[in-house]
């Protein structure tokens, strides 16, 4: 994120870091202690993983028909050019 915010010139907030660095390891020590847990959430990751969810697919709705035309339209202009006259 320090890389994209400095070539984009984006600001990053540092405290949503640390207090997701601070959650990981409390949620990490909490896995240590107990083996029955973490055996659950390795077993709940995996399955996230092959699920559909897991961010291999597009999640975004479907376009409806009308604005895919407008699209595959627009794209054909663009590619074709400026108009004669324009």
């Amino acid at each position: 994120m320090d890389i994209i915010s400095s070539i984009y010139g984006i600001p990053v907030d540092s405290d949503y870091y640390e207090k997701a660095q601070h959650q990981a390891e409390e949620v990490n020590q909490v896995l240590d202690k107990n083996p029955q847990l973490k055996a659950l959430v390795s077993e709940l990751e995996a399955q996230y993983r092959q699920s559909p969810l897991s961010g291999s697919q597009n999640l975004q709705p479907p376009l409806s028909p009308e604005i895919e035309n407008f699209l595959t339209d627009m794209e054909k202009r663009f590619r074709e050019g400026p108009l004669q006259g324009e």
